[in-house]
């Protein structure tokens, strides 16, 4: 094959945003558990094309902003997955792909009044896509680095985005409610700190699923 007809690698956002947000988008509208908010608010994804553009220009300006802070004027060096998936789920904090219809108004009564996985589920919804996109990069990663059996139970459980906020002491809900009152209170999104909370995620995952 010629070099001209080579087909070009997909940048990393590119591949994140077709494997890891979009399914994570269509889970969690598909997991919203009360059909009472789904009515009244409508959370739907629109515009598709308008949100894929914020999106790459918002990643490419989060990753330049972290590799800036890691590695300087040195291009020959390149961001991590887990400080990639604090990239993806800054982002989506960032351009929120979902859109309500009706006046959705979160402040700190709601996030503390409510069942924390009512709010996972249904009015945070945004905070969970970018969560849950973030970890699937993890999964992606182990994939590739253990190349598991495909009969494993890793394998069988499927890619982490599908896993859904049931529990309200879960690893998953309450991060999604920490992410939410954060941007609340006007926290900067620490890509620092995400990234290392992803490495012990990584972690966890391999004992877990005896991978090590």
């Amino acid at each position: 094959m010629s070099d001209e007809n080579k087909q070009k690698p997909k940048s990393d956002y590119v591949v994140f945003y077709e494997e890891f947000v979009l399914p994570a988008i269509e889970t969690c509208l598909n997991e919203i558990s009360d059909p009472n908010f789904r009515i009244e608010y409508e959370p739907v994804f629109l515009d598709e094309a308008g949100f894929r553009k914020r999106y790459a220009k918002t990643f490419r300006s989060n990753r330049r902003k972290l590799k800036d802070l890691f590695y300087g004027d040195d291009e020959h060096n390149y961001l991590n997955p887990m400080k990639l998936a604090a990239v993806l789920c800054h982002t989506l904090i960032d351009c929120k792909p979902i859109r309500f219809q009706g006046n959705v108004n979160i402040n700190e009564h709601t996030l503390s009044s409510y069942n924390s996985v009512w709010l996972a589920n249904n009015l945070l919804i945004n905070y969970k896509i970018a969560f849950l996109s973030s970890i699937s990069v993890v999964y992606s990663q182990i994939l590739a680095e253990k190349e598991p059996d495909e009969n494993s139970d890793f394998v069988k459980t499927g890619q982490l985005a599908k896993y859904g906020c049931y529990d309200r002491n879960s690893f998953q809900t309450n991060v999604i409610i920490n992410l939410a009152r954060n941007a609340l209170l006007g926290r900067e999104f620490d890509d620092l700190m995400f990234a290392l909370m992803m490495f012990q995620w990584y972690e966890y995952t391999l004992k877990s699923f005896d991978l090590c």
